[in-house]
């Protein structure tokens, strides 16, 4: 009897754990959140048909009532029910110590004070500072050669900075960081705009090595002038990636072949992908510059390279939704147009008749 009490009591707590969880609206962007009334008519809270929603203030606190389909939390509030999308919330500090946090680490991180600090113009605002103070420390070099030695340290760091602002607001936001292109939320025209200056500058940061490669070998004679090795460390970062995708779809998923072997050998394929274009940049820039400063160059190229890449990523992605929506356009213009078109018919019995789109025909006379 004492077990069977001993288990009710724990399996009682443990649905309270669950279903009693305070969450706080913490939208990133705006002041509200838009949560959707909700219906229990079976052991889950849903969505009600015809769908309606209200607007909850940011920082409003909610209590889970329940479980609920897809990926929201149910919650009451003034005697209705409603569902809130967990990417919305943030986990209650009023919660009592030992209560699970449902939330996924990426909504935790979205939702940390770093998360809200990428949610904000700051960082891109801080990325062209740092632009303009390579951009101005370069041509001050250019004409001044006793600043380049310093112009070879501000440089480096500049662009150093703004690769950690970007490699950090990626593992913070993921795809998310680009917020400020969102087709989604600033449509067609504004998400254009916005991404024309964007591509412009990561055109830009990918100069910028350009920049302090030039400033590197300004005392070299010209007929003695080196460069520096970025592709092949490039090509490494860009393909290990898709190295690590076709090799676990094809011999994993599609041949079946799966175990520790097979994971050991696409584990040696992803290093090995990764490793050799970065060992044949340093072979080429320390015999450029030295072992020692050759092995800095190129940690510091391939730190700057994860950035660019993922910026260039950013502005891939933004292109191809708005590339995506213009075929979208053109593609219902095509079909109105189709639909639209009217073929003229005369029948055997001397009538006319007429055909629109994918209408039957049918007698106009």
């Amino acid at each position: 009897m004492k077990h069977r009490l001993a288990f009710f009591f724990i399996a009682l707590l443990s649905c309270l754990s669950i279903s009693a969880q305070k969450f706080e609206l913490d939208p990133l962007w705006g002041d509200s959140i838009e949560c959707m009334v909700a219906s229990k008519p079976d052991s889950l809270w849903k969505i009600s048909e015809p769908i309606q929603s209200v607007k909850f203030p940011k920082g409003m606190e909610i209590e889970s009532c329940g479980k609920a389909n897809g990926y929201y939390v149910a919650f009451k509030k003034d005697g209705a029910s409603y569902m809130a999308y967990m990417g919305d919330l943030k986990f209650s500090a009023d919660n009592p110590e030992g209560t699970v946090n449902p939330l996924s680490e990426d909504t935790v991180k979205k939702h940390s004070a770093l998360g809200h600090f990428y949610a904000t113009y700051t960082p891109a605002v801080l990325v062209l500072i740092l632009m303009g103070m390579i951009l101005a420390t370069f041509f001050v070099a250019r004409k001044s050669s006793p600043a380049v030695p310093l112009a070879l340290k501000v440089i480096p760091v500049c662009m150093l900075l703004i690769s950690i602002i970007e490699v950090v607001g990626y593992k913070v936001l993921g795809g998310d960081m680009f917020w400020w292109c969102d087709n989604d939320r600033y449509g067609f025209f504004g998400s254009l705009f916005r991404v024309i200056p964007f591509g412009a500058v990561v055109a830009l940061q990918f100069y910028t090595f350009k920049m302090f490669e030039t400033l590197v070998f300004a005392d070299v004679p010209a007929e003695e002038k080196g460069k520096l090795s970025l592709k092949p460390a490039m090509v490494s970062l860009a393909a290990c990636l898709p190295v690590l995708i076709a090799y676990a779809m094809i011999v994993q998923l599609w041949l079946g072949w799966q175990g520790m072997v097979s994971d050991a050998i696409m584990f040696i394929l992803f290093v090995g992908t990764l490793v050799s274009g970065i060992a044949i940049s340093v072979k080429k820039n320390a015999e450029a510059l030295g072992a020692g400063k050759g092995l800095i160059v190129t940690i510091f190229s391939v730190i700057y390279l994860v950035g660019l890449l993922i910026a260039a990523w950013g502005v891939i992605i933004v292109l191809l939704k708005i590339i995506l929506q213009v075929l979208m356009v053109i593609a219902g213009i095509i079909a109105l147009s189709v639909l639209a078109q009217r073929t003229y018919y005369k029948g055997s019995d001397g009538h006319i008749y007429a055909k629109s789109g994918f209408e039957n025909l049918h007698r106009v006379d």
